[in-house]
This record gives structure tokens, C-alpha cells and sequence, in this order.
């Protein structure tokens, strides 16, 4: 089943259940922190950008996990001669739950968090050629090799859909409210020491994964996205699934040229982490039958971070998509080589 909802809407009712599960292509309900009955340490929140082309690629992190507050950056290399690497430094600070101050909508707010030696900052501006952006400001001290990293994106051009959920958890009071937004066409540069990244609007894109919610204690989840062009026109999408019950739609959308084109379930068919069977291609269907996709890895790593009861799994990949995925028309819409990636992890907390 497919629901999707087409008016605003109250995202919880007074015992802190969705009043509405399903999805839409653009964010219809509020969100307010105060209304979660759920205990305080349930409740997750982040901003989360990725910015990339064929060649290199940022990713951008500001989360509130309950018990402390989140901040990271990593850089990913796909070619040139120290390829494929990639940097990440997470900055981990005890807080209070709701502490870090996340704005309650994708659509608006500014998203800051800072630190002794880094800052990240997401707003909304106006920009006087591209029009309204989202903008990306950031600094880590001692990021790579004792070199710091700083920079400015601006993500513009953004699509008429977008993959809006709205889902629970089997448990009461617990919900998911999530928003993939791809295809944001991305300008500006990163400073990486003395080297330099430029993102050109021509190749370069980014994707905003925005989610609110109270989650159980224990959980999974896979996500792939990936962004660009075909014949000139923007393409991309965003599947995925994750503990969440999915009976009144599922999280996966394709796009082109700016509409979403809602997608069944989507199966992640992973060769083991590790050893020759890393070498072949991660595998993505559609239970519909709309979507075909092979996934060739250029860049992978699996890692873990936590202590006693509190654990986070994740096996991240960056790399090209090739395949097809059917239209709401029926048309079919081939993919080549769509630089993106996929994930799957797990936690406990």
C-alpha cells in the first residue's frame, strides 16, 4: 500500500501516535519536539547533506541523538593519485536532549552547531543570481594529517518533489518523520590544507536527508541515493527501509527532471564485506518490478563507534549506479554510471 497524504496535517496526536501514516513529495506536517510522549532519550534528530560529483565528495552532519549532540564531516576522493580514501571526524559532546536547538522544518530554520576547534552552519538564503539556496558553511580544525577543512556550498535549484515519510514504530509513541531531497544542484568549494574541491552546478549535486523521531532501542536500516543527469536532465533517487513499519508506504521515490515517481519495496542484495566477494556488485530490485539497479563500488568501509550498551554498525559505499527504473508513465528511464551511494547499519542505544 501506497498513502499518500496531499493536505497539512498534525504530525502526533495527544498520546504522541502519528495521526497520519504514509508519504508525501513535499513536507505537509509539523513537527514540534513538545508534543513526543516518548521519553526524551528516545528522540533522534539530524541535517545531514551530501555534497559530490564523479570525483570527490562531502559529507556534512549535524545530529542530536538524546544523550549528546553530533557533529561530523568527511571527504571522500573517488580519483586522482591518493584515490579512493576518505576522512571523517566525529565530534561527540554530552548534552541534554533538545539541547542542540534543530529547527522543527526542512523548509526553514538555521541549523548551527559549533565547538572549540569546528563549526557547521545550514541556512536558507537568497542568493542574487541562483535564487533561494540552502547554504553550507563549515570548519574543522586538524581535519586531516593536523590540516584543516573549511568551506562554502550552496545547494540551488530545488526539485518540485521530494521522498516525505511518515511512519511508526510498532511501539506506541514511537514514529519516524523523514525527508530525502536530491537532485539540489551544488556551486562553491572545499579547502582541504592547501587542495582545493570546486563544485561546478554542471556535475556536481547534493542530497539532504532530514529526519525527526522517537525510535526504539534497537534498529536497522539501508539507504542508496544517488544524483545527475540523463540526456541533460536531472535524475536521481532515494531507497531504502529500516525498522519502521512500512504498511502504509514505503521511503523509496525515483525522480526526473524534478517529479518523484513513487517506488514499492526495494530489496538490497549485499555481497559479504571483505575478501573476494567485496569485488561483486551490490544488487537493487523492486518488488514492483520498476527498478533494476547495479551498484559498483569505488570506495567502501565498515566501521563501528560506541561503548558499553551503546553501539552504531555501519557499512557505507560510494560508487556508480547503472541500470534502469520505470516511470509512473511507463516510460523506462535508463541510468549510467549515476555516481551515489549505499548503506546499511544498525544500532543500539
Amino acid at each position: 500500500m501506497q498513502r499518500e497524504l496531499l493536505s497539512p496535517f498534525p504530525l502526533l496526536n495527544g498520546e504522541g501516535d502519528l495521526t497520519q501514516p504514509g508519504f508525501s513529495r513535499r513536507p505537509l506536517a509539523e513537527y514540534r519536539r513538545g508534543a513526543v510522549r516518548s521519553a526524551p532519550f528516545s528522540i533522534r534528530e539530524w541535517d545531514d547533506y551530501y555534497v559530490g560529483n564523479q570525483r570527490f565528495g562531502i559529507s556534512l552532519t549535524v545530529a542530536d541523538i538524546g544523550y549528546a549532540k553530533a557533529d561530523a564531516a568527511a571527504v571522500f576522493s573517488f580519483s586522482g593519485p591518493d584515490a579512493p580514501r576518505q576522512t571523517a571526524k566525529v565530534v561527540l559532546r554530552p548534552c541534554s536532549p533538545g539541547q542542540s536547538g534543530l529547527p522543527a522544518s526542512s523548509q526553514q530554520g538555521v541549523t548551527a552547531s559549533s565547538g572549540r576547534t569546528h563549526a557547521l552552519l545550514f541556512r536558507h538564503t537568497d542568493h542574487p543570481t541562483l535564487g533561494r539556496t540552502r547554504e553550507l558553511l563549515f570548519h574543522m580544525d586538524r581535519f586531516q594529517d593536523g590540516q584543516p577543512l573549511h568551506g562554502r556550498i550552496l545547494l540551488s535549484q530545488e526539485p518540485r518533489d521530494s521522498m516525505v515519510l511518515y511512519a511508526p514504530f510498532d511501539r506506541p509513541g514511537r514514529f519516524l518523520f523523514s525527508r530525502k531531497l536530491c537532485c539540489l544542484r551544488a556551486s562553491g568549494a572545499v579547502f582541504l590544507g592547501e587542495r582545493r574541491f570546486t563544485f561546478d552546478p554542471a556535475d556536481s549535486f547534493g542530497v539532504l536527508n532530514w529526519g525527526r523521531g522517537a525510535f526504539p532501542r534497537r534498529g536497522s536500516w539501508c539507504w542508496a541515493s544517488a544524483s545527475g543527469l540523463a540526456a541533460g536532465v536531472p535524475v536521481g533517487f532515494s531507497v531504502g527501509h529500516g525498522s519502521q513499519n512500512a504498511l502504509a508506504a514505503t521511503e523509496n521515490m525515483a525522480f526526473f527532471n524534478g517529479a518523484g515517481h513513487k517506488l514499492s519495496g526495494v530489496i538490497f542484495h549485499l555481497p559479504a564485506a571483505g575478501g573476494a566477494a567485496a569485488a561483486a556488485p551490490w544488487i537493487f530490485s523492486s518488488d514492483d518490478g520498476r527498478l533494476s539497479l547495479r551498484f559498483f563500488p569505488v570506495l567502501e568501509r565498515t566501521g563501528q563507534c560506541g561503548a558499553g550498551p551503546l553501539r552504531l554498525v555501519r557499512r557505507r559505499a560510494f560508487g556508480r549506479f547503472s541500470g534502469w527504473v520505470r516511470l509512473d508513465s511507463g516510460a523506462k528511464l535508463e541510468l549510467t554510471q549515476l555516481m551515489g551511494f549505499a548503506e546499511r547499519g544498525e544500532y543500539r542505544w
